[in-house]
């Protein structure tokens, strides 16, 4: 039994394989997104500090904080107004027959502004004249660009995508020296658009983050990206009934004002997706790692997922998982026919480790050549690239672990722990110096290095996609010191201990396995519940 899924969004990424004037304009284009980027930083920024400063103003006056909040919002309301009225007469005028809501009358001014603009389109539509209707539009325009600017400038609001797209149009054609980029049709125009998108995405999380709503670690003021610093990548969007992004073959994609671009490996997958009509193409976003640009297809998907487990993940019926530093993961019982594991333990790949000898080596050779020299360089070059490989291996061994898990098993339960506070420094908190320092930042180098964050991410898309459920225990259940037969605790359980010993019931066996089998445990009680022993059941 199937259940059809409509909105089911899936990327899939292509390593390409551009030639060297591809590979030029896949680079110009990432510095458009990145300057789009930065311009909408500053044009959100110098909002923002003006508004600080008339708040500080308001401050050293010796206003309170519910003082100085409606004297700035007694100084905006009356600009507002104006710019509703005026932007209230644009719609009317592209959209006549469509029902757009009144602008809110705060002042006497604004109820005469509505009614003579009111007036104003009725005589242009009684006397069916476009020149008077286009003057009447571009008059709006104006008045509403005019009122926005004065909002802007003075903090009483930021500009947000959409505004950053309409500032950035009326001066793209200025000098360089002037603000402008003359260059920009040498690029698709979207790549402009990626990045006030992504500056928006910036804005919002530091807003959300120091007002409490977010949650999570804190999210720093939006920064300014600098060439070489910062990840090569840029979006590029499409009509969907007239697609330009699309693909040529098996072998070959096509990318607005970039052309035909060849891939390392095969689109078969995808392409008879879009040949059944089961998959759409919404959007690409070309990403550069190390010196290798990747595409990454994001589709509408419109196929069915399995409304219940097969008969394979019946037969596995539920398995506890648990995930640590020393072990990638430690099931409660083995996958059948596993792939990429042995009975029951996962063993940490440590692909960081075992690269960590050849990175200090190019480390040092790049630490001794003269910054910004050829030399120097080619040693980043080679860096970049050993970082990318294990990514590379990290991510295919997740994607492994997790398929195996998920197609072998109806249930699959793991622990919700705070990653953040495992991996904090030393520094930030108090700890015991010396060896015990050292074999903190060795456990965290190793935490790390497994991704179980990236391994928990895939499960919870995965599990679903393939039929199986996954079960989320609840953040603090003590798991690593509860005994697996009697459930009692043992508040001397340490993780440096290999083994875990009860005190009530004397049972010694893996610490690890004993916590794949605590969660295994929960879990089941969580799908079959068992009835309290009072009252009707």
């Amino acid at each position: 039994m199937t259940v059809p899924s409509a909105d089911l969004t899936r990327s899939f990424q292509f390593a390409l394989d551009p030639t060297e004037a591809q590979r030029e304009i896949l680079a110009q284009s990432a510095g458009a997104c990145r300057w789009a980027y930065n311009y909408a930083i500053a044009q959100k920024m110098d909002s923002h500090r003006a508004w600080a400063a008339r708040r500080d103003a308001l401050i050293s006056q010796g206003l309170t904080t519910s003082q100085w909040k409606d004297c700035l919002r007694k100084e905006a309301c009356s600009v507002k107004a104006l710019h509703a009225a005026w932007d209230h007469h644009r719609r009317c005028l592209i959209k006549p027959a469509a029902a757009n809501p009144a602008p809110a009358q705060s002042s006497p001014e604004t109820v005469e502004l509505v009614a003579e603009l009111a007036r104003q389109r009725q005589m242009a539509r009684v006397a069916e004249r476009p020149e008077e209707h286009a003057r009447l539009l571009a008059q709006a325009r104006n008045a509403v660009a005019h009122y926005k600017s004065q909002l802007f400038s003075r903090g009483d609001s930021v500009p947000n995508q959409h505004d950053m797209a309409v500032i950035w149009r009326t001066v793209r054609d200025l000098p360089k020296e002037e603000g402008g980029t003359p260059w920009w049709h040498q690029v698709n125009v979207y790549c402009f658009t990626s990045g006030f998108d992504r500056a928006q995405a910036a804005w919002n999380n530091w807003k959300t983050s120091a007002s409490g709503e977010r949650g999570g670690r804190r999210v720093g003021y939006p920064r300014f990206k600098k060439k070489g610093s910062c990840p090569d990548s840029f979006t590029l969007y499409h009509d969907v009934k007239q697609p330009s992004i699309r693909l040529d073959g098996y072998r070959h994609v096509t990318l607005p004002k970039i052309g035909r671009v060849r891939v390392h490996g095969s689109t078969r997958r995808l392409a008879r997706l879009i040949a059944g009509g089961q998959a759409r193409i919404q959007s690409v976003t070309v990403t550069r790692r190390a010196q290798r640009w990747y595409a990454s297809v994001s589709c509408k998907l419109f196929i069915s997922l399995p409304a219940k487990p097969n008969a394979r993940q019946r037969a596995g019926g539920t398995v506890g998982v648990d995930l640590g530093s020393r072990y990638l993961a430690v099931l409660s019982h083995g996958v059948p026919q596993p792939s990429c594991c042995s009975e029951s333990v996962i063993p940490h790949p440590r692909h960081l480790l075992r690269s960590l000898p050849a990175m200090a080596k190019t480390a040092r050779l790049m630490a001794r050549a003269k910054p910004g020299s050829t030399r120097y360089r080619k040693r980043a070059v080679q860096l970049a690239r050993l970082h990318h490989l294990v990514a590379l291996r990290r991510a295919g061994t997740l994607h492994k672990v997790t398929k195996s898990v998920a197609r072998s098993h109806e249930y699959v339960a793991i622990e919700d722990f705070d990653l953040v506070d495992l991996l904090a420094s030393t520094r930030r908190k108090p700890a015991p110096r010396g060896i015990q320092a050292g074999i903190k930042s060795l456990f965290n180098r190793q935490l790390m290095d497994a991704a179980l964050g990236e391994l928990r991410r895939q499960l919870e898309y995965k599990c679903p996609q393939y039929g199986s459920n996954l079960i989320k225990l609840e953040r603090g259940q003590r798991v690593a010191s509860m005994c697996s037969r009697c459930g009692k605790l043992n508040k001397d359980s340490l993780p440096s201990h290999t083994n875990f010993a009860c005190p009530s019931c004397n049972y010694v066996t893996d610490r690890h396995e004993n916590a794949a089998a605590c969660i295994l445990m929960i879990a089941q009680r969580r799908i079959n519940p068992v009835a309290s022993g009072s009252g009707e059941t």
